[in-house]
């Protein structure tokens, strides 16, 4: 199967597009499933991974930094800059 674009579609074409090419394995298996919006899922795991990493800096700075709170911190920084990178890539 083969999909042509010819002319310039809008912004929400395209984002559906790589929506659904993205998911295409989930679709295929179950194809009545609404698919997700991974714009919307990816800014939101990034938020709310900033605001994770926010936390255990605030309880850092109260507690005092153990090994433990530095390797959460860096895996929580890791992972916002990795979904932060994939959401400007898929744009």
């Amino acid at each position: 199967m083969t999909i042509e674009i010819k002319e310039k579609g809008s912004e929400a074409f395209y984002r559906e597009v790589v929506s659904v090419t993205t998911q295409y394995q989930r679709l295929i298996k179950k194809p009545d499933l609404k698919y997700r919006d991974l714009f919307k899922s990816y800014r939101s795991m990034g938020l709310c991974m900033a605001v994770l990493f926010g936390m255990q800096l605030w309880l850092g700075a109260l507690d005092g930094f153990n090994a433990l709170r530095i390797t959460a911190l860096t895996v929580v920084a890791v992972v916002v800059f990795v979904v932060f990178l994939y959401d400007r890539m898929m744009r």
